[in-house]
């Protein structure tokens, strides 16, 4: 009998592959979310709205890296499957050149700086220094966990994700028991800790060729997609501050992050490792290895809502000694059902990338986000932080629904 080949992963190994991914980014990622808890926890206790206005600078540096450098990690992690051959002894498709690497990096530091005046108003010039530096070492952070992750190599992804995180909130906590931390200290810590995760051991993948022009093309779209994704975290904050009040806002921004970014720690594991996983196999047109995989990832989703659900109720019953606006449980249920619905929402839209319909996602989402808008601006007077975290997840709801009922019609386009 003819010898099955073996140059092809069958879906078994691609189900095992997914399996031992999940291990290793699930217990790297036990440090990073008891991080992301202590700068949550820490900042919001300094009173006096900071972590509000923390994290407007965070979610300006997360859009702007998005839309400056986002089509490139797109791009990269759409070729997971030269993963063995395209770059000898590298271990991951081609990386981008250092003059394409260099200008998608200022490009996103201007776009960071750009959205934080745009969302905090008047500052002093050297916390846009530290939000421009900022920009800049959260873009290499991004291309260290991309080379990581495209080459299937769990570990490097983790080690970057840890120090970005773990490194700020120690020097925090120090900074914070000797005496007050100002908004610029914060966020400079922060630059610094994603500066660290940045430092590359992946020198042998950089200068090697690309064809920027067709990244650009396929990436944009996606980008697009990330940067409107944070836009909508944005204006609920922003919508909080006019309608409600800066007390309201600070609190609703904590229980969000809190939250969102701890069911964001839940989930990565799970989206670090299927995005390059399916796209491996959908560039071998291995529908079936997509199918189970994508199912894999809708079940992980399930049970971290339950952890999610769990984690709210403890954060509800002790978080009020660090800060009483953490003790609404209904507020924080609902901030976990919308953030598992977002990661759903990163599998739910990937066969419109494998399709190339990027910018349908991008239609549907901007939708979505002014409709979220609209909803938020008439609910919160009446409803306060309760109503607006109720449209956090009926909003990406709404987009998977949309794109499920246009699915027939696009894939009925592509035959």
């Amino acid at each position: 009998m003819p010898r099955r080949s073996t140059d092809a992963p069958t879906e078994t190994s691609a189900a095992s592959t997914l399996r031992t991914h999940l291990g290793i980014y699930g217990s790297g990622r036990l440090i990073a979310l008891a991080a992301n808890a202590g700068i949550v926890l820490l900042l919001s206790r300094a009173g006096g709205g900071l972590y509000y206005q923390y994290s407007l600078v965070v979610l300006a540096v997360t859009s702007g890296s998005n839309l400056g450098f986002g089509w490139l990690r797109q791009a990269i992690l759409r070729d997971s499957s030269q993963a063995s051959s395209a770059v000898p002894g590298s271990g991951g498709p081609p990386a981008a050149s250092v003059r394409v690497l260099a200008v998608a990096a200022t490009a996103s530091a201007l776009a960071s700086l750009t959205l934080a005046r745009l969302f905090l108003g008047p500052q002093p010039l050297v916390l846009w220094a530290a939000t421009f530096a900022y920009g800049l070492a959260y873009c290499f952070y991004l291309n260290r966990l991309t080379l990581a992750q495209s080459s299937l190599s769990p570990v490097g992804a983790i080690i970057s994700d840890t120090v970005r995180l773990a490194l700020p909130v120690i020097v925090i906590a120090l900074v914070m028991a000797l005496g007050e931390i100002s908004l610029t200290a914060a966020v400079s810590l922060t630059a610094l800790g994603a500066a660290a995760a940045g430092v590359s051991r992946s020198a042998d993948q950089v200068g090697h060729t690309r064809s920027w022009a067709a990244d650009l093309r396929f990436g944009f779209p996606v980008a697009v997609w990330l940067t409107l994704s944070s836009v909508i975290q944005v204006m609920d904050r922003f919508i909080v501050e006019q309608r409600v009040g800066a007390e309201a806002a600070n609190d609703y921004a904590a229980s969000y992050d809190l939250i969102f970014r701890g069911v964001a720690a839940l989930a990565f594991p799970m989206i670090a490792a299927l995005h390059p996983l399916v796209m491996e196999a959908a560039n071998r047109s291995a529908h079936g290895d997509v199918r189970k995989l994508v199912l894999a990832g809708m079940k992980y989703l399930v049970g971290a809502l339950v952890l999610a659900e769990v984690a709210a109720f403890l954060v509800s019953r002790y978080g009020a000694r660090f800060d009483s606006g953490l003790a609404n449980f209904a507020v924080l249920a609902n901030l976990a059902i919308a953030g598992v619905a977002w990661q759903a929402a990163l599998i739910v839209h990937k066969p419109y990338e494998l399709a190339r319909r990027t910018g349908l996602m991008v239609a549907v989402l901007l939708t979505t986000l002014l409709a979220s808008m609209v909803a938020n601006w008439f609910l919160a007077p009446s409803h306060g932080i309760l109503g607006v975290s109720i449209t956090a997840w009926l909003a990406p709801c709404a987009y998977c629904a949309g794109l499920l009922a246009l699915w027939p019609r696009v894939r009925a386009a592509a035959r």
